[in-house]
């Protein structure tokens, strides 16, 4: 072979790997990349001065919608952390898209509250951002990302499409919604448990830590609300009952608090949607379980509450489990669904005590929230003010996973979403003065 040969093999054999590194190179990238589009501009701080507010739990919930409207980018994606003491978004984490679609339900319930369109504009933006990861199978859609499905994106992406179709009455949302219900009916087997990870090569890997459960039943339950097809209605039934009875058995003794919040507002809606008095009274159930075992634990000394630490801690009064933190919210969210459900059914007793609980939650939800006193004493306040932290330690997670001070699009979907729920179902003059 002639050197001249020999020098365009090699000189085509380098352009190939350098198209290969250079392909690698923008795969890896892109993400980052596509995140890092700038911020929206239709929300500003300058809007807020003229805000007026009925009550403490209005505020909390208008300030930290009004903060996602602030935080989200032009592609659709959220700044999804936030070191508000650095000043620095959090790029070292994977951007989560099962957070990313919980966000839209919230900012949907925002509309609903304040008539705001922006806010509806902001949950279609949202998932205009993940169209490039839905993938269509027949009737089935479902969300590739990061090589990998699962329930948990999927349903959490259901449950937006639920909320986004019942709000706009949209016939792509409505077969977004389908799409997703359906592959949640494909997802579940004989007995009603739902297989965890979408993957044809795999073998079926049950939901048997609950992870994504009660967000699939949810899913199916507002699906079935919404479209009135009785395909998801039957799917829900079988998986209902199946979950009942596991959770229920042994007086509860396999209930934990990472499942309540979900499972609580899918048996309260499964009330609603059937008038099955036994959802119903599983939801008291798991409610009551939280309560009894979780609430106020913080200041639980010797099996009583110490008046001293609530005196000298005040900050910290309405909070669950014994490390206080944003899960306070989530609890909060189920518990606001199952009081919807008592009051529907005319409980007053549970009514009355759910919603005593909530207005005390309510505390500390609020104080996690950075308001305008601590806000404008940081650099960016619009991605500060309106935000929800973790917890109220000023701690750091031994793996980095998080910090007390740190802002991300979930702390603050929760607690937002629990303080709709305040405005929606406790009386105006009960929290007018809070």
């Amino acid at each position: 072979m002639s050197g001249e040969r020999i020098y365009k093999v090699l000189l085509v054999c380098l352009i190939s790997f350098l198209l290969v590194v250079v392909t690698l190179l923008i795969t890896i990238a892109y993400p980052f990349w596509e995140s890092r589009a700038p911020l929206k501009e239709e929300f500003s701080l300058s809007e807020i001065d003229g805000m007026r507010f009925s009550s403490s739990i209005e505020r909390g919930a208008v300030l930290g919608a009004h903060w996602f409207g602030r935080a989200q980018r032009t592609d659709g994606s959220f700044v999804y952390i936030y070191d508000p003491d650095n000043a620095t978004e959090i790029t070292d984490q994977s951007y989560s898209i099962a957070r990313h679609c919980g966000s839209v339900y919230t900012l949907v319930w925002a509309y609903e509250t304040t008539g705001d369109l922006r806010y509806l504009d902001a949950a279609e933006h949202t998932f205009r951002y993940i169209q490039g990861d839905i993938r269509i199978d027949g009737d089935i859609r479902y969300i590739m990302n990061g090589g990998r499905s699962r329930l948990f994106d999927n349903a959490l992406a259901l449950i937006g499409y639920c909320y986004l179709y019942n709000a706009t009455r949209d016939d792509d949302h409505l077969e977004h919604l389908r799409g997703f219900a359906n592959l949640c009916l494909d997802l579940m087997d004989d007995q009603g448990r739902f297989d965890y990870i979408l993957d044809p090569l795999l073998p079926d890997k049950f939901d048997e830590q609950l992870m994504a459960s009660g967000e699939a039943l949810l899913g199916l339950a507002l699906s079935a609300r919404f479209t009135g097809e009785q395909r998801y209605l039957d799917g829900f039934v079988k998986s209902a009952d199946h979950h009942m009875e596991y959770l229920s058995a042994n007086g509860l003794a396999r209930m934990s608090t990472a499942y309540y919040s979900w499972m609580s507002s899918s048996f309260s809606e499964g009330y609603l949607l059937t008038g099955d008095e036994r959802y119903l009274n599983f939801s008291y159930d798991m409610t009551d379980w939280m309560i009894r075992n979780h609430f106020g634990s913080y200041f639980r000394v010797g099996g009583t509450y110490s008046s001293e630490m609530m005196v000298k801690e005040p900050q910290l009064v309405g909070s669950f489990r014994t490390y206080p933190s944003m899960n306070s919210c989530t609890y909060s969210e189920g518990m606001g669904d199952v009081l919807h459900a008592a009051i529907v059914a005319g409980d007053d007793e549970r009514v009355e005590r759910y919603t005593s609980v909530l207005l005390n939650a309510s505390n500390f939800i609020i104080n996690l929230m950075y308001d305008e006193d601590e806000a404008f004493e940081l650099a960016n306040t619009h991605l500060v003010l309106g935000g929800y932290r973790h917890d109220l330690f000023d701690e750091v997670n031994s793996d980095g996973g998080w910090q007390s001070r740190w802002i991300r699009i979930d702390y603050t979907q929760h607690a937002i979403g629990a303080l709709f729920r305040m405005l929606r179902y406790i009386p105006a003059y009960m929290i007018s003065d809070l």
